[in-house]
């Protein structure tokens, strides 16, 4: 049967194996919304890692993406405005010859191309002019009829912003006009922002990002600031990971005892002697040998030898030996009789005196 430390021995070389460049990976979170701040906590308490999975804009975002148009002007008395908006003017074509120009205008009466007359049927006049609000036609009965061809320019994108790191609890909202810097020199490391930053819009409304774990500072938690347009809101999925580890302690038994530990020479307790004589096998516990008993006359009376000296009992050596013997007797004086009956029959046949 294996002992313990054998069974101890085992586990721990499995631990070792096992002991690899493995991680414990929790759930995905998901933190975020409108414009606001948000935060998230690491579900461990010990040191971990985390990184960003993917962002998510979710909501209308009111992109109108560029379209090409054609209008027909006609000799017609009067102005006439084409379209309202951004865009640029591109060409137009003689679809009848007139007597004077025609000319475009934008919204703030500003001349930004004209068709030159006399002109031929079925001429295309590249024109590449851009208006800002509205494009105008000045026709009159006199201008040629002509086919004009617009580009509309389309409505910029809402951008949804994100700013997450760990280090900061109150992170920065960016700045849609560009106002933002970072790294700008003055002090020893510039000012550097410690977190990720992403943009969202409506033709990049998700993205997935390859996981890069960076330790997280402080055992703290994850900070995220989000700014969006109305009715959108931004969503940031995140992953923490801390290392695997097996461990397997050393238990620490405690060896048994049967006695008393002595805190003194002095102070000695009912069991003093029994853990020496727990190891005599095959002799009973006899902790104390018996005293001779001429020991306090000879002191007495100046004797030399007074001082105790210890004798060997027999009874220690073998104790089945002379039971049926009178080890001592004393007489009515006290004194030990040195010739004492060796039985009890023969002790009945002689008188004592």
């Amino acid at each position: 049967m294996a002992s313990l430390d054998d069974i101890l021995g085992v586990l721990q070389e499995i631990a070792k194996r096992l002991d690899s460049d493995e991680y414990e990976y929790s759930d995905p979170y998901t933190i975020g919304g409108a414009t606001g701040t948000y935060q998230l906590f690491s579900p461990w308490n010990t040191e971990c890692e985390w990184a960003i999975v993917s962002a998510l804009a979710h909501g209308t975002f009111g992109f109108v993406a560029p379209s090409f148009q054609d209008f027909a002007v006609p000799a017609t008395a009067g102005a006439v405005t084409l379209v309202t908006g951004q865009g640029e003017l591109l060409s137009a074509v003689v679809t009848a010859a007139g007597t004077t120009n025609l000319t475009f205008q934008d919204a703030a009466g500003n001349i930004i191309a004209e068709v030159v007359q006399p002109g031929t049927v079925g001429q295309e006049l590249p024109l590449n002019a851009s208006f800002t609000t509205s494009l105008v036609a000045n026709k009159a009965t006199t201008t040629p009829a002509v086919t004009v061809s617009v580009q509309m320019t389309g409505t910029p994108a809402s951008i949804g912003d994100f700013v997450i790191g760990a280090r900061n609890p109150s992170q920065l909202v960016m700045s849609p006009a560009g106002a933002d810097k970072f790294g700008v020199s003055g002090f020893k490391d510039g000012n550097p922002l410690s977190s990720y930053v992403g943009s969202l819009t409506q033709q990049a409304p998700f993205i997935t990002y390859a996981p890069q774990f960076v330790p997280l500072q402080g055992n703290t938690g994850l900070f995220l600031q989000t700014s969006t347009p109305a009715s959108t809101e931004v969503l940031v999925t995140l992953m923490l990971r801390r290392k695997l580890e097996f461990l397997i302690p050393t238990i620490e038994y405690r060896k048994p005892h049967t006695h008393t530990p002595l805190s003194a020479r002095g102070a000695r307790t009912f069991m003093a002697g029994f853990d020496e004589a727990l190891y005599r096998r095959g002799i009973p516990i006899n902790p104390q040998p018996e005293q001779d008993p001429g020991r306090f006359k000879r002191a007495a009376s100046g004797l030399a030898g007074g001082e105790y000296q210890p004798t060997v009992d027999p009874r220690t050596i073998n104790p089945m030996r002379n039971l049926d013997r009178q080890v001592s007797l004393h007489n009515l004086k006290g004194d030990p009789i040195r010739n004492a009956p060796r039985n009890p029959r023969e002790r009945r046949g002689k008188r004592v005196t």
